[in-house]
């Protein structure tokens, strides 16, 4: 459930709320990653429709997985299922399969130790990508804290 709707069903402001979502983290009564809480016991099961539309969307992100499909044919909450079970990567707009997406970190990372400061063509090149998947990719890289922006180009932390 997120976050939020437990906090408005427990009827507490934020400070309290943070509190007792560390207590009950610590005593592995709930769960909790992002906007998310959940109980320890709880997994989810799909229905055969649910799972073959799953994997149909996971064969399609895996046909170009540097340029996925950024149309999103699979539910929103699908979609935030498969996120929250780190299948995918979702940066901002573009989804990326968890395996595309790892590799174009270690590919970076790799990248940049040998040069410094990688730049957004050379990111381009490496996957033969356009600009708005690179963006998006190096965007979540920011974000993550595995690479500093400087100007176009980005560096490791």
């Amino acid at each position: 459930m997120p976050r939020e709707e437990l906090r408005n069903r427990l009827k507490l402001k934020a400070a309290p709320f943070l509190r007792v979502m560390t207590t009950l983290s610590e005593q592995d009564v709930l769960s909790a990653d992002g906007a998310l809480a959940w109980l320890p016991s709880h997994s989810v099961k799909l229905s055969d429709d649910q799972q073959s539309r799953v994997d149909a969307y996971l064969e399609l992100l895996r046909s170009d997985p540097f340029s996925p499909p950024t149309d999103s044919p699979l539910d929103p909450e699908l979609l935030a299922g498969i996120e929250a079970a780190g299948t995918v990567v979702r940066a901002g707009d573009v989804v990326f399969h968890r395996e595309a997406f790892t590799e174009m970190c270690d590919r970076v990372k790799t990248h940049s130790e040998s040069g410094g400061e990688i730049s957004i063509s050379e990111v381009r090149e490496l996957f033969g990508s356009s600009r708005k998947y690179v963006l998006a990719f190096l965007e979540e890289l920011d974000r993550r804290g595995i690479t500093i922006r400087r100007g176009d180009d980005r560096i490791l932390r």
